[in-house]
């Protein structure tokens, strides 16, 4: 069974069938996680009634990466072209921390 198409006869018409076939395009099937956030708001019951009325506290994650990539080269399809060259720099991972308090 041939896996490369139109070798047989090799001019440069072969070569451009192989260079644009299937065979050369990989998947770009790919799990990221973009954010993640966690809150938490306090019962009335733990705060101190007369001095704080209401306290919540949150956390947020963002852009931390590519988790798996279907592509053995592990290539990131929004980042990174097979030729190692950047389409675009991928984002900073930024975190975030938050504290809501009313008196």
């Amino acid at each position: 069974m041939r896996r490369i198409p139109g070798l047989d006869n090799i001019n440069y018409n072969s070569f451009s069938r192989y260079q644009y076939s299937d065979k050369l395009v990989r998947s770009s099937d790919n799990i990221r996680l973009q954010q993640i956030s966690l809150g938490y708001n306090f019962p009335k019951s733990m705060l101190p009634t007369k001095v704080i009325k209401s306290l919540s506290i949150s956390g947020n994650v963002r852009n931390l990466g590519m988790i798996w990539a279907a592509n053995k080269e592990k290539y990131d399809p929004q980042y990174l072209n097979p030729n190692n060259n950047y389409y675009s720099a991928p984002p900073v991972t930024s975190y975030l921390f938050n504290i809501n308090a009313s008196f």
